[in-house]
């Protein structure tokens, strides 16, 4: 196995900082530990369920019932993404300062009870509050779930803790639209945050069960670098912002996205510079000096694009097939399969060329999509997700199995901080993204058309005929049916854009994913597989 040297770090790096390592202890059997990874991983599950359907531009009767617009929403994600990506950073000093196993089950408690005052919200303001106290769980249970699989599974094991994980990206996806629907349909949106009680309750019965206790450490919150923690927060917040609000802002053209932008990169900077010259700094960016590591969150940050693509789909299907939630479901479900063969796949096959298998797959899934038409449904889409759920496994799990080869324990914290921190920011860069670039080909698609449909053209003269000869019988009045055809039109031209831009989206998803690709895997050294570990 090819070897990456460790470089020399510089004379003010941290000596003697408090290790972080959380050995597992001798006398705990392979099958609790198991379990215990399992119950912090089915954490990050609730809480992302949670998220996909509390999602206030899918659930709107949310919007409707508190009387705020998808506009106004965008403010709970502002605040929810801001407290997750913040407490990703301290979560590793708070685990060791306050023991896994407390910490975990208090902030599902925190999580449980805040659903409960989620379901009583009375306005915007409310929400937002009690949902960015919901952020703070879900991005200690999306920390912990990759350190507890690099802490407390050996090496040649970690590649299944890891295909866990990597599900907690994909199926709660189609199963919160589903659960979505079916309570809107059913009973009242308040019941959405309610189902989070059983769930939560089940967690903390897991995780007490089989997470050992061990002592606080709370000394270790004294040497927190709290300056840090606070240039972090406001560069993070910054960024967020600017992220969900560019677009409606229409972006560099307004004084706030560039006041908000310059400040978040003055910020972000400064925090780099402080954690490479602090004695203790909150995350040690000396990391990203390894090699695989370095490259490999590389590609972590392309893989943001896949989980746009979890986010462009239901877009498609909701506004231009008039799917409902549960209609959806039904189509992602078939993205989210969970591949039985992707453990031993990764056991047995050489690291890299899984990597590239699967990322293979997933861009095809792309490229199946990017010819859209206006009859591509539910049924037509099935076989590009099936490609999906082939490939998308592969990349997740194998991408962290990677990014890790040479991580000790003791730098196990710094890495699943770095780690989650770059891919929860590159979702949201990526969500962004494909919003505005959505937006921009709608524009220009229907420039395109509108030139072609012309009231002098034959055929449009033809089709508007037709169509007010139809309003007439309907409406009696001939003027009135004449504006409705012209009407009628104007929204085939739009709705036909968009079919196009939904296009253009995933085409630029497999070119971004191609190119992150061909920047980051070549260049990983070979890694040892789990099969040869265990020998």
């Amino acid at each position: 196995m090819t070897t990456v040297k460790s470089l020399q770090l510089p004379q003010h790096a941290p000596q003697t900082a408090p290790s972080l390592a959380s050995p597992t202890p001798e006398h705990v059997s392979p099958a609790r530990t198991l379990l215990g990874v399992v119950m912090c991983v089915l954490g990050s599950v609730v809480t992302t369920l949670d998220l996909q359907m509390t999602t206030p531009g899918l659930n709107q009767q949310i919007e409707g019932s508190l009387g705020f617009t998808p506009d106004e929403a965008t403010w709970i994600t502002v605040a929810y993404t801001s407290a997750e990506l913040i407490i990703i950073a301290l979560a590793g000093w708070l685990t060791h300062a306050f023991s896994r196993r407390r910490y975990l089950s208090v902030s599902m408690v925190i999580f449980v009870c805040f659903s409960i005052a989620c379901a009583m919200s009375w306005d915007l303001q409310s929400i937002i509050v009690f949902r960015t106290f919901q952020g703070l769980v879900a991005g200690t249970f999306t920390y912990s779930a990759f350190n507890m699989v690099l802490t407390q599974l050996p090496r040649a094991k970690q590649h299944i803790g890891f295909v866990m994980v990597s599900i907690t990206t994909g199926l709660p996806i189609p199963i919160g639209n589903y659960l979505t629907g079916w309570i809107d349909d059913n009973i009242s949106w308040q019941y959405i945050y309610y189902l989070n009680i059983l769930l939560g309750l089940l967690v903390i019965a897991g995780i007490r069960h089989w997470i050992d206790p061990q002592p606080m450490r709370l000394s270790l919150l004294k040497q927190i670098d709290w300056l840090g923690t606070m240039v972090l927060a406001i560069g993070i917040i910054c960024l967020v912002t600017v992220l969900e609000r560019g677009n409606t802002e229409n972006w560099f053209d307004s004084e706030f996205i560039v006041l908000l932008s310059l400040i978040s990169v003055l910020f972000l900077a400064l925090f780099c510079w402080i954690e490479l010259n602090q004695r203790q700094p909150l995350i040690d960016l000396r990391l990203l000096r390894q090699r695989n590591f370095a490259f490999a969150n590389i590609f972590n940050v392309t893989y943001g694009l896949v989980l746009g693509y979890s986010y462009i789909l239901p877009q498609y299907l909701g506004q231009i097939q008039g799917y409902n939630p549960v209609q959806i479901s039904s189509v992602l479900i078939w993205g989210s399969l969970v591949n039985p063969t992707v453990g031993k796949i990764i056991e047995h096959v050489e690291t890299r060329l899984v990597l590239g298998i699967g990322t293979s797959l997933f861009i095809i899934s792309c490229f199946m999509n990017s010819t859209f038409s206006y009859y591509n449904a539910g049924p037509q889409l099935v076989w590009s997700q099936i490609v999906r759920a082939l490939g998308q496994p592969m990349m997740g799990a194998v991408l962290s199995y990677a990014a890790t080869e040479n991580i000790k324990k003791e730098q196990a914290s710094d890495a699943s901080a770095i780690y989650n921190l770059l891919r929860t920011i590159a979702a949201t860069t990526a969500n962004a993204s494909i919003g505005t670039l959505l937006t921009k080909r709608e524009q220009f698609h229907s420039n395109i058309i509108v030139d072609s449909v012309s009231i002098y053209n034959h055929q449009t003269q033809a089709r508007l005929q037709q169509l007010s000869q139809l309003f007439t019988g309907k409406l009696g009045d001939p003027h009135a049916a004449q504006s409705q055809a012209m009407q009628s039109i104007a929204q085939t031209v739009r709705q036909q854009a968009y079919v196009m831009a939904y296009s253009d989206c995933f085409y630029f998803i497999g070119i971004a994913v191609i190119l992150g690709s061909i920047f980051s895997i070549p260049f990983l050294t070979k890694i040892k597989k789990p099969a040869d570990i265990a020998k």
